[in-house]
C-alpha cells in the first residue's frame, strides 16, 4: 500500500508503518532545516552507506548549506566507485552553488549514457541553472543533439525526444515551438522535434 501523506490529522488513518515513515520523515526535516546542524550533517554523509541515506543526507546539506559542505559533497560526485545515482544527487547539490569546477565530471557521465536513452546527467547540464554558471557550451549542446536524433529515432511516441527539445530552448535561447499548430495537433511533439533537429543542421 502506497500512502501519501496528507499532514499529520490524516496520517492517522494511514497503515502503522507508514504513519512511522512520515513521522520519520517530519522529524528529520525539522531538525535538519537550519545550518547550525551543518557540523552534523558533515560528519553523518561521511557515514551514510546506502542510497537512501546519503540522499536523506545530501537533501538536508541542501536546504542548509554552508561553504564548508562543498568539499565532501563534491568527494561523492567525483568517487568512480560511488552509485550513480547518489553522485547525481551531489551534482544537483552542487549546482546551486560552485558546479564550474565539476563540470568535466558532469560531462563524462553524460556521454557514459547511451544515446536515445533518458540522460538525467544531460538534463542537469542543459539545466538554467547550471547554464547560469557555465554558459551555453559547445560540448554539451554537441552531446544534446546527438542524444536528440538519437531519441527522434527509436521514440515512436517522441516523448523523450520532445522532453529534450523543450528543454534544449532555454538553454539555446531559441523557440521550437510552432506558431501554425496548437498543442492538441497531432503533429505538435514531433513538429517541435523536427525544428529543433533543423536548428542544428542549420548551426
Amino acid at each position: 500500500l502506497i500512502y501519501n501523506s496528507g499532514g499529520r490529522e490524516r496520517d492517522k488513518f494511514a497503515s502503522v508503518p507508514w504513519q512511522i515513515y512520515y513521522a520519520n520523515g517530519r522529524v528529520w526535516w525539522h531538525h535538519t532545516s537550519d545550518k547550525s546542524v551543518a557540523p552534523t550533517l558533515m560528519n553523518l554523509i561521511k557515514k551514510a552507506k546506502t542510497r537512501y541515506g546519503k540522499d536523506r543526507v545530501l537533501s538536508a546539506m541542501h536546504r542548509c548549506w554552508v561553504p564548508e559542505m562543498e568539499k565532501p559533497v563534491a568527494e561523492i560526485l567525483l568517487d568512480a566507485a560511488a552509485d550513480d545515482a547518489s553522485r547525481r544527487r551531489a551534482a544537483y547539490v552542487l549546482s546551486y552553488r560552485n558546479i564550474g569546477p565539476y563540470l568535466p565530471t558532469l560531462l563524462e557521465r553524460a556521454r557514459a549514457v547511451n544515446p536515445g536513452q533518458e540522460n538525467l546527467w544531460l538534463q542537469l547540464l542543459i539545466s538554467t541553472r547550471v547554464k547560469s554558471k557555465s554558459g551555453i557550451l559547445n560540448s554539451v549542446t554537441e552531446l544534446a543533439f546527438k542524444h536528440l536524433e538519437a531519441q527522434s529515432k527509436r521514440d515512436s511516441g517522441l516523448v523523450g525526444a520532445y522532453g529534450t527539445a523543450r528543454r534544449l530552448e532555454p538553454y539555446l535561447d531559441q523557440k521550437f515551438v510552432p506558431t501554425d499548430i496548437t498543442p492538441d495537433d497531432a503533429s505538435y511533439h514531433s513538429t517541435i522535434v523536427e525544428n529543433a533537429l533543423k536548428w542544428w543542421q542549420q548551426n
